[in-house]
């Protein structure tokens, strides 16, 4: 099920504090503000397999083996954003939706994604030793795995103190009322803990480099990567989460 999490507000950054000049004092200079403009593109992915413990069930006439077992995928793809970086006496600064300095900073904007969920479930059945039918089979409960469509709140959150951009997405406020876009309901998932819940993309810092914002024109691409993984009992879990992030710097619009 779709969970909702409150948006991170992304904090403006602002210049050291100067201590108050005296009446001789010089008031420092910055400088001209320097500009970047870039086209932002965004991938993220990601994906739990999971395991849980064989049970082994049945009577002399047959035995019934079940090895419960499935996955997860999440992915969602911007496109083409503007992203503007500005440079004031050595604090960096980036504002999304815009290459107006004076305009809002939105810091981040509603994607297109998908889920796809899979279960896995395996089931042998073995004959016995004895004469019979075996035990009754129980009636299965139709699942409601497969692919969903979903919508994305993203957004990048700049830290210009070590040039990281934390890259974090929500479900959309607004989800179209359809089929495509309905939760589970009766599709089997493990996690790994909070950190990674289904049905999302964990949030993750990505380190920008320096050249990506004031080196050459083009396209620079770069993202990060972590897993999580619990095992125990016969069970197991891992999830892993991948962000790419590839900005264009394009000369004055």
């Amino acid at each position: 099920m779709l969970q909702l999490r409150p948006k991170l507000l992304i904090a403006a950054a602002s210049a050291a504090a100067l201590t108050a000049p005296t009446a001789s004092a010089t008031p420092p200079s910055f400088g001209a503000p320097v500009n970047e403009y870039f086209y932002a593109a965004v991938q993220g992915v990601q994906r739990t397999v999971w395991r849980e413990p064989t049970t082994v069930h049945g009577d002399c006439a047959e035995t019934v083996t079940m090895i419960p077992q499935g996955s997860e995928t999440v992915t969602l793809t911007a496109k083409r954003q503007l992203v503007l970086v500005q440079q004031i006496g050595g604090v960096v600064s980036m504002r999304v939706g815009t290459w107006d300095p004076y305009q809002f900073n939105t810091g981040g904007w509603t994607v297109p994604g998908a889920t796809v969920r899979r279960d896995n479930t395996r089931t042998i059945t073995s004959p016995g030793n004895c004469a019979g039918n075996g035990l009754p089979t129980p009636p299965l409960v139709k699942e409601d795995c497969g692919k969903r469509s979903r919508r994305w709140d993203l957004t990048l959150g700049f830290e210009p103190a070590n040039l990281h951009v934390r890259m974090e997405s929500y479900p959309a406020a607004t989800q179209p009322h359809t089929r495509a876009y309905a939760p589970y309901n009766n599709c089997p998932i493990q996690t790994t803990g909070n950190l990674a819940i289904p049905d999302s993309i964990a949030e993750l810092d990505v380190a920008v480099p320096k050249t990506a914002l004031f080196g050459s024109y083009g396209p620079h691409r770069f993202g990060g990567f972590r897993r999580w993984y619990h095992a125990g009992g016969g069970a197991s879990v891992s999830t892993t989460v991948t962000w790419t992030i590839t900005l264009t710097r394009i000369h004055h619009p």
